[in-house]
């Protein structure tokens, strides 16, 4: 004869409530664009950010937008979208500038001065820079490197809108510093101006 359960067992369904605390969804890329530093990591929480950093037409922005857009509507969404550098090949180390998209060209003509800086060592010390003649901000930046000297390389990027200063070295012992003397604030290149400091090791 057969004997239920239900004479020795009581069986009360129910839902345990979930314990812990939620983990965030978070993505991972990793970038070779001279935008991204080394030995660190980059977080962003849209689309729109990562374009603002590494420019609207980069390849990360895409990656970004697919990225972000898979989980709109959903009742999850990702905590954020983490960027970081990936070398195969030894880079300079760069400072580059706080953006200068409000700057017009007039403007720029009107800066004058010294730039101090700490290249893979060694302080540098450029002559005294004018701007006055500049034709273009491309222009501009073959100035600021003739003033310099040639342990840097000079640059206008034109997708951020700002000067990049960077080491003619390559590899570990590439290193560079924020800018000091009298043309750094003008030209955003220290640290409380927003510039920005790169050191690419490989």
């Amino acid at each position: 004869m057969a004997i239920p359960i239900t004479k020795d067992v009581k069986i009360n369904p129910g839902v345990l409530s979930a314990g812990g605390t939620a983990l965030d969804l978070n993505g991972l890329i990793l970038t070779d664009s001279t935008y991204a530093p080394v030995g660190s990591v980059l977080s962003f929480t849209s689309d729109e950010d990562v374009g603002k950093y590494f420019g609207s037409a980069s390849q990360e922005m895409a990656m970004a937008s697919i990225y972000f857009s898979g989980y709109k509507g959903s009742t999850k969404q990702p905590g954020s979208l983490l960027f970081s550098k990936f070398n195969t090949d030894d880079v300079p180390a760069f400072l580059r500038s706080a953006s200068m998209g409000d700057v017009t060209l007039a403007q720029l003509k009107l800066l004058t001065g010294t730039i101090i800086l700490t290249v893979d060592g060694t302080q540098v010390t450029s002559t005294s820079i004018s701007l006055s003649a500049a034709t273009s901000f491309d222009n501009a930046a073959t100035l600021i490197k003739t003033g310099i000297g040639t342990s840097v390389n000079v640059a206008w990027d034109s997708i951020v809108k700002a000067f990049v200063i960077s080491s003619a070295t390559d590899g570990q012992d590439s290193t560079i510093t924020f800018a000091g003397g009298t043309l750094a604030p003008g030209l955003r290149l220290r640290e409380v101006d927003g510039a920005a400091i790169r050191r690419q090791l490989l």
